[in-house]
């Protein structure tokens, strides 16, 4: 069964690797590059996973997190975040 997985991360070069890995998987990808755009997705389209960075413009993972399991509790989620990686690599 193909899943839809909306994919929420401001950074556009790991947005356009998750939806390439996910899509050669067989999944069916929607990106949104903040938390507000996610919502409005999540508010249209049957989504199944969410795949959603921490820091994010306009809202912030966790609150996105919390707005998710309000309106739609059924759908899963999994926050990912590189700020600590980015802070050890100093980029």
């Amino acid at each position: 069964m193909q899943s839809r997985i909306l994919i929420v991360e401001d950074d556009k070069k790991i947005a356009d690797g998750f939806e390439k890995f996910l899509k050669k998987k067989g999944h069916e990808v929607i990106l949104a590059h903040d938390g507000k755009k996610a919502l409005d997705i999540i508010k249209k389209h049957n989504i199944n996973l969410v795949l959603t960075d921490l820091v994010l413009p306009r809202m912030d993972g966790i609150n996105l997190l919390k707005e998710i399991k309000r309106i739609k509790p059924e759908i899963e989620c999994v926050m990912i975040t590189t700020v600590q990686l980015r802070r050890q690599l100093k980029l």
